[in-house]
């Protein structure tokens, strides 16, 4: 295998382009990251995936399809969506997802779930086989998906939708009753939240408060440091939604799994151990301080 770490190597001697190299490196390393024994480490390989092909689109002047600002509804269906998009899909439009990869704990899988989107992942061959204009009946429960579907078929699925509303429904009757033991011992029902859009919908579940907002997002939407007074309203309206209710905000939780593009770690054997969260932020202190 050709050695294109080596760039002056590659550029002058083999003379491969600059997109070539990018692809060559960026798989090499996604490469090694699919062959861990650690599925957490392997589905990490889409990030590296992303990153390229943000470099690839910028290289060859690609106009990337948005899913921040869609105009009408629709369901994606996508080879895979990687989590800078996934990060700002439009939720009010998004109706469906379906991918070739991914798994139940991608990045994409847990973003859907938090939106409330159905989305079947890993279907391996929903691109070659689903159309634009295909008429998709999707169940994210089942993980299932027909194209063009029959009658039969729609009025099955509508038959099971009705009774998971109605599970649904009785398992809200639920949410006014206090949290509590058995024995009588009360605490606190807390959730997590990224914006005020899920800060929003936490407390129709039943929730008490925020244990955990992920202020780190804010910052990966955009690739880069935020500004004090974007920050400012931010957490502003997380707290005014909340009203006596009690957050915790985390400090900006990047490193390890959380790229920001603008900083680059140290090469550990576990980033995700090591330079990260608070010991990021205690090396980056004019950061820190805004």
């Amino acid at each position: 295998m050709n050695n294109y770490l080596n760039k002056k190597t590659a550029l002058e001697t083999e003379l491969a382009n600059i997109e070539w190299i990018v692809w060559s490196i960026s798989r090499r390393f996604a490469e090694k990251m699919l062959e861990s024994s650690d599925v957490y480490l392997r589905e990490r390989a889409v990030d590296i995936y992303d990153m390229a092909s943000g470099l690839l689109a910028a290289l060859l002047s690609l106009k990337e399809v948005p899913l921040d600002n869609l105009s009408g509804d629709i369901i994606v269906v996508a080879h895979d969506i990687p989590p800078s998009h996934a990060l700002t899909m439009d939720r009010a439009h998004i109706k469906a997802i379906v991918t070739d990869n991914g798994t139940k704990t991608s990045h994409l899988s847990i973003l859907a779930r938090s939106f409330e989107i159905p989305a079947v992942v890993g279907c391996s061959i929903s691109c070659a086989e689903i159309n634009t204009g295909d008429l998709l009946l999707i169940d994210g429960d089942a993980g299932t998906v027909v194209i063009n579907p029959s009658a039969a078929d729609l009025e099955k699925h509508k038959s099971k939708e009705i009774r998971k509303n109605k599970k649904t429904l009785s398992a809200k009757k639920e949410i006014s009753l206090n949290a509590e033991t058995k024995d009588g011992k009360t605490f606190l029902l807390l959730a997590n939240a990224e914006d005020s859009y899920g800060t929003e919908k936490i407390f129709s579940y039943g929730a008490q408060g925020i244990g955990l907002f992920r202020s780190e997002y804010l910052f990966l939407r955009s690739g880069e440091p935020v500004e004090e007074e974007k920050q400012y309203n931010a957490y502003s309206e997380v707290l005014k939604k909340c009203g006596d209710h009690p957050v915790t905000f985390r400090t900006v939780d990047v490193g390890g799994d959380k790229v920001l593009p603008n900083f680059f770690s140290y090469q550990e054997k576990n980033p995700l151990l090591g330079w990260r969260a608070i010991r990021f932020s205690l090396d980056m202190p004019e950061l820190f301080k805004t």
